[in-house]
């Protein structure tokens, strides 16, 4: 099994090795299919085919969208490789997770809920992990004994990454964005939790992947696109995915 409980640096080898095992679940036994058009605006991107496939923009939220659409792959599978990484353009990663998220199947076991609603009901008299800071961190904390959201950007009250070599083995409940699989950092996260704790990656890059489980997830918390005409429209508008219409959030447990 590729998770290790072993608070170590960080392993650019074995957070390559989950980006494969990511891209080969979606991929495998999937037909490939073209792409029908491609969208980002200031905080999510996304394709559409046989369906739509979203993800967060790699890129700091709010710049100006940085990759040329022309310059992407004409086939969703192709789209998925670039999940592995293409110099210099991080949104082209986001590209890749969005067309692995159009892939991978719908889980017939996963239910309409919101993630932050699972974190409460895990959480709630323990103390509480949350790498990333998600809309929904400012009215729970008070659930909980005790509260660390760990953040790139800090915001008040925020706790800086360095941080969470102390804060995840102390954490009953660890919830991390699923954009720690674009910039490297969620197989480490990942090592740093205590054995025993409920870990659930959310957010819209997360990807409804059954090896996440292997690497030791007990949650998936994604999104399934149920209008993709809306949804375009939200993402060329510069929604966030918390004022994103057309899509549902999905939760599926180990």
């Amino acid at each position: 099994m590729p998770y290790e409980n072993a608070q170590t640096s960080p392993s650019p080898a074995r957070q390559a090795r989950l980006l494969a095992d990511i891209l080969a679940s979606a991929c495998k036994g999937r037909p490939d299919m073209p792409v029908r058009a491609y969208v980002q605006g200031a905080h999510l991107l996304g394709l559409r085919s046989q369906g739509m496939g979203l993800c967060s923009r790699a890129a700091r939220h709010g710049e100006p969208p940085a990759v040329e659409l022309q310059t992407l792959p004409s086939s969703v599978k192709e789209t998925a490789e670039l999940l592995l990484g293409r110099s210099g353009e991080p949104d082209a990663a986001a590209f890749g997770m969005a067309a692995v998220n159009l892939l991978l199947p719908f889980p017939a076991e996963a239910a309409t809920m919101k993630a932050q609603e699972l974190i409460m009901a895990k959480g709630r008299g323990k103390r509480v992990a949350v790498v990333g800071h998600f809309p929904f961190v400012e009215r729970m904390g008070q659930e909980f004994a005790d509260f660390w959201v760990i953040e790139k950007e800090l915001r008040p009250g925020d706790r800086p990454e360095h941080e969470a070599e102390a804060l995840l083995p102390q954490a009953d409940v660890v919830a991390m964005t699923g954009t720690t699989l674009l910039n490297g950092s969620c197989e480490r996260l990942l090592r740093l939790c205590r054995p025993g704790a409920f870990t659930i990656m959310l957010g819209p890059s997360t990807p409804m992947s059954p090896c996440l489980f292997d690497w030791g997830l007990q949650a998936l918390g994604g999104t399934r696109v149920s209008d993709p005409e809306l949804a375009v429209e939200g993402i060329q508008e510069g929604r966030t995915f918390k004022q994103l219409r057309g899509v549902e959030q999905i939760i599926w447990l180990k």
